[in-house]
């Protein structure tokens, strides 16, 4: 595993889990960025049950884990572009 590409997943998921908090606590400070809090609150919602009534850790939970899983997915992808484009081997 790369380190490198694990820290910077880490470091994205938890600004968005942190950004997800600051969604439910202080929705007029966030403005726009709300968008990107958004999968966190979906999985929140399908977790409750109640679009009204949900708890702030399964948004902050699913926030990290959709984008730790997507910045490690699009990091390994560039990688294997980077390293075919410049004519070296791609590992399966």
């Amino acid at each position: 595993m790369n380190k490198t590409k694990f820290l910077f997943a880490m470091i994205i998921a938890s600004a968005s889990g942190i950004l997800g908090m600051l969604m439910i606590q202080a929705p007029e400070r966030i403005g726009a960025a709300a968008v990107l809090a958004f999968p966190g609150a979906v999985a929140a919602i399908i977790v409750s049950g109640n679009v009204h009534n949900f708890s702030t850790w399964v948004v902050v939970l699913g926030n990290f884990a959709f984008y730790f899983g997507a910045v490690y997915l699009v990091w390994g992808i560039w990688e294997r572009y980077t390293r075919s484009a410049a004519g070296g081997t791609t590992k399966p």
